[in-house]
């Protein structure tokens, strides 16, 4: 079953485990803006920096509770203890909360995608947990094409699109605007 591609604004996020794969989920979830949590044992040299760079991420450093997934709007499980890595899951599953246990697809209400980025445009590639090195081939493709100043083409969209919406016009019909949004 193919999962439903969708763009959501992140809020507070809960990453469990302190090593490189949770650093990598954690540093994803930071450049989209969440506010990242790290609950973890013993957090890496990588995560202990990038904390300390960056201060919308803090860690916790104890053993996950459940209660710890209170108030999060995505937690993921990124540790190299499958006891541990089910609780989280059972913990966020039954509350609702999107989780994602790393490399467990059958744990995952949600997957990471390989991203293309270029300012506020985002491509993202998801091959359903299947296979992310095929997902990452696509990316690295669709990175070769789409051109490095496409974001700075969106935003002249966007104010193109404003000014004519303010104006009660119609940017569909808009020879200015359709040039503006084709690549």
């Amino acid at each position: 079953m193919a999962f439903f591609p969708i763009f959501v604004s992140l809020g507070d996020c809960l990453v469990v485990g302190g090593g490189a794969v949770a650093h990598r989920k954690a540093c994803q979830l930071l450049e989209f803006g969440a506010n990242v949590t790290v609950v973890a044992r013993e957090a890496g040299d990588e995560m202990k920096a990038l904390a300390a760079s960056n201060q919308k991420i803090r860690i916790v450093q104890k053993s996950f509770e459940e209660p710890d997934v209170t108030g999060m709007s995505l937690v993921v499980a990124a540790t190299d203890d499958t006891a541990c890595n089910r609780a989280v899951y059972s913990a966020a599953h039954c509350r609702q909360i999107p989780v994602n246990v790393v490399d467990v697809p059958e744990l995952c209400d949600f997957y990471f995608p390989a991203i293309v980025r270029r300012g506020e445009l985002v491509v993202a590639v998801g091959t359903g947990g299947k296979s992310p090195a095929f997902a990452r081939s696509v990316k690295q493709k669709i990175d070769e094409v789409l051109p490095q100043d496409a974001g700075e083409r969106l935003e002249k969209a966007a104010l193109i699109r404003k000014t004519l919406l303010a104006a009660g016009k119609s940017p569909a019909h808009d020879a200015g605007y359709n040039e503006a949004v084709t690549l």
